[in-house]
């Protein structure tokens, strides 16, 4: 039986992004034993997930070169199961290092430097312009063929999540709403807020949106929360940001008739839903990571600079500044009416 490990962290939305490749996986490995090493965010995408055998939580700590004793334990820990074949999926050479230093046997992952590229058996390249999705998926074509058409996001919802969804549902009576966010650029190792509408452009979308007398729920975290409470809500616009789990926010966009949102990790979660999107980028390129189904609405092509998406430079371009709330109000009520 292959023993095998799939060795990620990174942002929620990151994460969601590898789960058509895990499935796959199994399907190509139906009796392996497979096991996933990711932090604290991937583990909750990954929560009851069929296709793993086990999730093995690697502390955020465990990855800092300033604390080798951490690492060093990690390199250990994955040694001592003797894995057959790894994946590394993140795009540091630091991913494939560490696989490599724990002897397992077959190394797969991104060659985006020189070093991973010496010590993965087989790198795959970044800097192709497509999908995420697709891009975790080429690393699966020595094994067996890949469906780049099989692109649906596992994610397991509990009873608990519908319940709370349902509860606030009720609470605020909501009806036929549109479910809005407006974040991005907020991950464990960046806070440039870059993928954000500035505040006077959501402001704006807020005002049209809540004209035209249309139930309209604002969603994200504790920090949106804040940023939403600073601007001048109208009466039929509801801030829950911070009042639900991520997967309690995923239960209530289920009952949304559209979903408006910037870059984010809400976006991708929004995806499993199916309900109609409106996806708004900036400094992204939405060929690698919108939702597939998603209307995209990018304004900054021509300011695009590719080294946020392979490096996560931020760049110091001012993003969103041709996007007209207005046009986007009216595409939203475009879209709600169909």
């Amino acid at each position: 039986m292959k023993k095998i490990i799939i060795f990620k962290i990174g942002a929620l939305g990151d994460a969601l992004m590898t789960t058509p490749f895990t499935r796959q996986l199994r399907g190509l490995f139906p009796d392996a034993q497979i096991d996933f090493w990711g932090t604290e965010s991937v583990a909750l995408v990954y929560r009851q997930n069929p296709y793993i055998s086990n999730f093995v939580t690697i502390p955020q700590q465990s990855l800092s070169w300033r604390k080798p004793q951490q690492v060093l334990k990690l390199i250990r820990d994955i040694r001592t199961r003797r894995y057959d074949i790894g994946f590394a999926l993140g795009r540091s050479w630091v991913f494939a290092l560490i696989i490599t230093l724990a002897q397992v046997s077959s190394r797969i992952g991104f060659g985006r430097d020189a070093i991973a590229r010496l010590l993965l058996q087989r790198s795959y390249p970044t800097t192709t312009l497509k999908h995420e999705v697709h891009l975790y998926l080429d690393l699966l074509q020595s094994f067996g063929a890949v469906d780049y058409k099989d692109t649906d996001f596992d994610f397991t919802l509990l009873p608990g999540d519908e319940q709370v969804s349902k509860t606030l549902i009720q609470e605020d009576h909501l009806t036929n709403f549109i479910a809005v966010v407006n974040s991005g650029g907020n991950n464990f190792n960046e806070s440039s807020q870059v993928r954000m509408l500035p505040m006077d452009k959501f402001q704006q979308l807020i005002n049209c949106l809540g004209n035209s007398h249309q139930q309209v729920v604002l969603i994200g975290d504790k920090h949106d929360r804040d940023r939403y409470q600073q601007l001048n809500l109208p009466a039929n616009v509801i801030n829950l940001a911070g009042k639900m789990t991520l997967p309690q926010t995923v239960a209530l966009l289920k009952h949304a008739k559209l979903i408006i949102t910037t870059d984010c990790g809400p976006m991708h979660f929004a995806a499993i839903t199916k309900v109609s999107m409106i996806a708004i980028f900036g400094p992204t390129d939405p060929k690698r990571k919108a939702p597939f189904k998603a209307h995209v609405v990018w304004t900054d092509e021509d300011i695009y600079q590719a080294s946020y998406d392979l490096y996560g430079t931020i760049p110091e371009c001012k993003f969103f500044q041709r996007i007209d709330p207005r046009q986007l109000c009216e595409l939203s009520r475009s879209m709600s009416d169909h």
